[in-house]
């Protein structure tokens, strides 16, 4: 469990007959009151609060306590009406707000998101298949070697030694090789 540092800072002037007045309060280090800024109203434990919603608040807006108070009385309002708030409902609300060019900003990044989650998924599919192909291709020819099928020594149509074919496999399967991108499509040939 978390401990909170709670440190006051008090201003004293004895010599002017003044009590002692309290300068600043800080949690954990976080400036929570300061005598030139605000008043001291509040509890130790309604700093702490305070603090609280300032550290976790979802925005840097929401750090402001009446803002992130408005926010979630906001939320709670349209959470009792859910089922009945739907999204054309919720646009005009955050049109209405002036938001609109946010919200597609905000649209924007989360379909980019989306986007290069997609192109991170078939890429991981792609090292995948490739990883198979070329284990598949080393048995064929530990295969070839165990059985001396002299054949696969003779050219092919596009070798002069139909082995190469696999050497040619197992190069474009090794991502850290570049070799293979340099070369042209038989068909294209």
């Amino acid at each position: 469990m978390k401990t909170n540092t709670i440190e006051y800072k008090v201003l004293q002037d004895n010599y002017n007959g003044m009590q002692n007045e309290i300068f600043s309060v800080s949690v954990n280090n976080k400036l929570v009151y300061d005598r030139d800024y605000g008043s001291l109203t509040k509890s130790v434990e309604e700093y702490i609060e305070d603090y609280k919603k300032w550290e976790s608040a979802p925005t840097i807006a929401m750090r402001n306590a009446d803002v992130y108070d408005a926010v979630n009385d906001a939320l709670k309002c349209l959470e009792s009406f859910r089922s009945n708030i739907d999204g054309e409902t919720i646009n005009y609300i955050v049109k209405q707000m002036g938001y609109e060019s946010n919200l597609k900003d905000w649209q924007n990044e989360v379909k980019l998101t989306d986007d290069i989650n997609s192109l991170r998924h078939y890429i991981d599919t792609l090292e995948h298949r490739l990883k198979m192909v070329d284990e598949d291709c080393k048995a064929v020819r530990s295969f070839i070697s165990a059985n001396a099928l002299e054949i696969f020594h003779k050219p092919s149509t596009q070798c002069s030694e139909a082995i190469s074919h696999l050497n040619n496999i197992e190069i474009a399967c090794d991502l850290d090789s570049d070799e293979a991108l340099t070369w042209k499509s038989y068909s294209n040939k």
